[in-house]
């Protein structure tokens, strides 16, 4: 009855085709096939985890507590070390330009790549030094998650089944959105514990 239901709302084989992009070409439909997905969702994310919060955040961190008070140092550190991993993804902006696309939209997608990669930076550095520098697990598994959803493909809300649901979703996605600035503002969401530095 349910099944039916779906099918009759079109919606059973909108399901299909979003299990099929979340499982097979988000993964293994990349241009380089399995290798860059195990780059994109192993590698990377474990050596950018290693060097970026591992080796960068600690010494910042304590040099920033030397000279200002720990509210400072949080704010402080979650501001500059991601500059760093953001930085570190203009080299994609060569490679496009090397292969001849045109040099404004390179621009402007390399300065969206740098601002979605620092505001990560921000929150992965934030999680480092709210658990106390213990481990690197939760950044790896939030980081190979983010790579593997990618940015939010908004153009599929054009899709003809997806109009009724629009306001829906773009709805969601805000509050998503507050809620998330939200945590890192108002002690009462606050989740993580606070580690011992």
């Amino acid at each position: 009855m349910l099944v039916h239901l779906l099918e009759r709302r079109n919606l059973l084989s909108y399901g299909k085709c979003a299990i099929n992009e979340l499982l097979f070409i988000r993964t293994f439909s990349r241009s380089g096939g399995k290798w860059q997905a195990a780059r994109d969702l192993i590698i990377c994310p474990l050596s950018e985890e290693l060097v970026f919060r591992g080796c960068i955040v600690p010494p910042i961190y304590y040099f920033m507590s030397f000279y200002g008070s720990s509210s400072t140092v949080v704010l402080q550190s979650t501001a500059i070390c991601p500059l760093f991993f953001g930085t570190a993804h203009v080299h994609h902006a060569i490679q496009k330009v090397r292969a001849g696309h045109d040099l404004s939209i390179v621009f402007l997608g390399t300065i969206f790549q740098f601002v979605y990669t620092y505001l990560f930076g921000i929150y992965v550095t934030y999680v480092y030094i709210r658990i106390g520098f213990s481990t690197l697990t939760p950044l790896f598994l939030s980081h190979c998650f983010c790579n593997y959803m990618g940015v939010p493909n908004l153009a599929i809300l054009d899709h003809a089944s997806m109009k009724p649901f629009k306001i829906i979703i773009i709805f969601l996605y805000v509050i998503g959105i507050i809620l998330f600035i939200n945590g890192f503002s108002t002690k009462s969401y606050m989740i993580l514990p606070l580690g011992t530095q």
